[in-house]
């Protein structure tokens, strides 16, 4: 809607004689715009980088030549105040029948699940994510005492990402291998807390698995593919995958038996942001 705005406003702008130079910085604004755009597009097409939420940053330009724009026609600018009002108020997503619940303030469940997992943990369990950005915030909440994995191995240092090269190094990662290494040098009686996202159905089905809460099955949604498009696609559908192979792995590993999870779904579900969690100990 703010684009197909500007285009209007920019193409009626243009159409204005005028002969003061008030469209210099419009037109800078513009090409700045639409450089940044294109490069992040072209960039995107040799390393997987896209996000519809990038989108933020060209938003600033666009209400700038917009606003310089309508200062030059008060017609247009009142045009402007009442889209702005159907915008902000809702009311064209009422109109349509899309009107989106308003969401709690709590992104992620990360804190509850901390919360509940803090006792069952001692000193050298390993918490393994399958999502590498989900590490510092565990790292967070959990005691400080526990060690970190992902699909790559074992984390240096919990409290920071490294997204250098990321999607070709979990693309490349051997998350059974790593595991299995993690496994074989477990004392009798250390856990491993698998935590993965939502998104991803836990195995359940006649694995005895029950939640920590009520002794329920909880079945995940799967709603990795086909839920996300270019990188966000390709990047959920990998930790998806990996975060199936360490469950096949832990599930049929004989030295360990399951001793919590999985977790419930929190009460208002955003997707890629809740967790759920396994715990199994070594026998």
């Amino acid at each position: 809607v703010v684009m197909a705005m500007a285009a209007l406003v920019v193409g009626g702008a243009v159409l204005r004689p005028g002969k003061d130079r008030w469209w210099v910085p419009v037109a800078t604004l513009l090409t700045v715009l639409v450089v940044a755009v294109g490069a992040a597009w072209a960039a995107s097409q040799a390393k997987p980088s896209w996000s519809p939420r990038y989108f933020a940053i060209f938003v600033t330009p666009i209400v700038v030549v917009i606003g310089a724009l309508l200062s030059r026609d008060g017609r247009r600018g009142l045009l402007a105040l009442v889209l702005i009002l159907l915008l902000w108020t809702g009311s064209l997503a009422w109109l349509a029948g899309r009107r989106i619940p308003a969401l709690p303030d709590d992104k992620s469940n990360v804190k509850w699940l901390a919360a509940q997992f803090r006792p069952l943990m001692q000193p050298g369990d390993v918490v393994a994510s399958a999502e590498i950005e989900g590490v510092p915030l565990l790292r967070y909440y959990l005691p400080s005492d526990v060690r970190y994995a992902t699909p790559e191995g074992m984390v240096a240092d919990p409290r920071v990402v490294d997204w250098r090269d990321a999607f070709q190094r979990l693309s490349q990662a051997r998350p059974q291998t790593t595991l299995g290494t993690m496994l074989d040098g477990l004392a009798v009686g250390d856990r491993v807390f698998l935590v993965c996202p939502r998104y991803v159905s836990p195995l359940a089905a006649g694995s005895g698995q029950t939640d920590l809460a009520s002794g329920d099955v909880v079945p995940g949604q799967d709603r990795a593919n086909g839920a996300r498009e270019g990188f966000s696609g390709s990047w959920y559908a990998l930790v998806q995958r990996h975060c199936r192979s360490w469950m096949e792995q832990l599930s049929g590993d004989s030295r360990l038996r399951l001793v919590a999870g999985p977790t419930p779904p929190p009460a208002q579900e955003r997707r890629g942001a809740a967790v759920f969690v396994l715990a199994y100990q070594r026998n």
